[in-house]
């Protein structure tokens, strides 16, 4: 059978929403997998942490639509977390290291929480906003803002109202705080193993602004279903995936006017005829126009 051991794991009916705002299952740009899983097709048990009081009693009032029994198998959060508290907000109420989707947007430097949190847990598929300004091989993270008076809505708003330009992590970033001390299970001692806790983290596709991963057992399985029919399943570079995602996405230009309040045209820093360096460089001169002192490393 192509279907790994290591994915018959208990907790695989569970999903995580960290931002999981009022529960909407709605298409397109606000699309969120783990409220349409649970609350929608019913198919997972949910955790939802969200911070704004008003969004978490209309999530509730979801959770409650869908009766006692529906309801019963839901759990929701009204907190805001930081580094510091992710991982023991999520372990206090979720009974599985390895729930099948971790979703994560709480427009706040989002791949550190990844980090924390998959320092702990390992899901399936991991679904987190980015930021697409940035291609692979770029790596940006904004600075966690975990000040009092940066952790509530004001502050969340306050990010927004900066411009979601120099927010968030790119691409590269993601992969990296994914995928910290982990390794393939070829350089385990075997091709399959008997649990997802150490294992990798690959690019299935980009989606405008959000980057979906899955664990590396699961991609094999999905690369057995699916072979070369499906874009996610190709085995293509992650800077061709952030093209295809992003770069190309008939709406990259014009939605929310990202790039035109960013003053770039983001072909200049993916430009395949330039050297990583002045690519880089192109990055750190805009950088320092739109937030000058900025740290870059």
């Amino acid at each position: 059978s192509a279907w790994p051991p290591s994915l018959d794991a208990a907790g695989l009916e569970w999903v995580v929403n960290l931002g999981a705002g009022d529960g909407a299952c709605t298409p397109g740009a606000h699309f969120d997998p783990a409220n349409c899983l649970a609350l929608q097709e019913g198919t997972h048990r949910g955790l939802f942490l969200e911070g704004d009081a008003p969004s978490v009693s209309a999530l509730q009032s979801s959770i409650e639509a869908l009766g006692p029994a529906g309801a019963a198998g839901h759990r929701a959060l009204n907190v805001y977390v930081t580094p510091e508290t992710i991982v023991e907000t999520v372990a206090a109420a979720l009974p599985t290291s390895e729930p099948a989707l971790l979703k994560v947007d709480i427009d706040n430097a989002d791949c550190i929480l990844v980090r924390k949190l998959l320092e702990v847990f390992s899901p399936v598929i991991l679904h987190a906003e980015i930021n697409p300004l940035f291609p692979p091989p770029l790596v940006f993270r904004q600075r966690f803002e975990g000040q009092e008076e940066d952790i509530g809505e004001a502050g969340r708003l306050r990010r927004l109202a900066r411009g979601q330009s120099v927010s968030g992590c790119s691409l590269s970033a993601l992969l990296e705080d994914a995928n910290v001390g982990r390794q393939s299970a070829h350089l385990q001692g075997g091709s399959r193993v008997a649990h997802g806790g150490t294992l990798p983290y690959h690019l299935l596709h980009v989606e405008y602004a959000n980057a979906v991963l899955v664990r590396e057992d699961a991609l094999e399985a999905l690369r057995v279903a699916f072979g070369e029919t499906s874009a996610s399943t190709l085995d293509a570079s992650d800077e061709a995936k952030w093209r295809l995602g992003y770069l190309c996405h008939p709406l990259a230009r014009h939605l929310y006017g990202r790039e035109f309040a960013a003053r770039l045209d983001v072909r200049a820093l993916a430009d395949p005829g330039a050297p990583a360096e002045a690519r880089e460089a192109r990055a750190r001169a805009w950088l320092e126009r739109e937030i000058p002192g900025a740290e870059a490393a």
